[in-house]
């Protein structure tokens, strides 16, 4: 009868654990549940290479959701872009100065059409049009983002709108 009862207050407490026990994966693993502890050892796990970006809880659980499509994207404008957007919130345009594409009779050679550069500067740098003026930390972020996600030998300009100067000289 004593153990009966003895046993009765251990089972109480055993299925308390086992609930917490069948929660855990949801609780260590899941990016959309998971602690900011259990969400930085995430994103260490998965090789964030923007771990010097400070980034609120949010930003950490899409870059945990979105890493893999990140690192695919690797090398390449569209993964450029998206990274930029992830990170930062800022929707930008790459534009790779010595590339175009052309259709079959859109162009006819000698007249409307010039074959491309072969200097270094034209054939490996491209552009990453910015829509607004950015301060200096985010320059530094963006440019520290763009070498992470380009190809090693590729150089990149990003273009800001200039603000109109008007001399006062009168």
């Amino acid at each position: 009868k004593e153990l009966k009862l003895f046993c009765d207050v251990l089972d109480e407490g055993l299925r308390a654990l086992a609930v917490v026990a069948d929660d855990w994966p949801l609780i260590v693993v899941d990016p959309d549940t998971a602690r900011e502890d259990f969400l930085d050892a995430i994103l260490w796990d998965l090789g964030n290479p923007f771990d010097w970006l400070p980034l609120d809880i949010q930003k950490k659980r899409l870059l945990a959701r979105w890493m893999h499509a990140l690192v695919a994207l690797k090398g390449s404008g569209i993964g450029i872009r998206a990274a930029i957007r992830l990170l930062l919130g800022i929707e930008v345009q790459v534009h790779v100065y010595g590339f175009g594409v052309y259709g079959l009779g859109a162009a006819v050679m000698g007249e409307s059409f010039v074959l491309g550069s072969d200097d270094e500067d034209d054939l490996y740098t491209f552009w990453v049009i910015v829509p607004e003026q950015l301060d200096a930390e985010t320059r530094e972020y963006m440019n520290r983002i763009i070498d992470i996600m380009k190809v090693a030998h590729e150089r990149h300009l990003i273009v800001e709108p200039q603000t109109l100067f008007i001399p006062d000289h009168w």
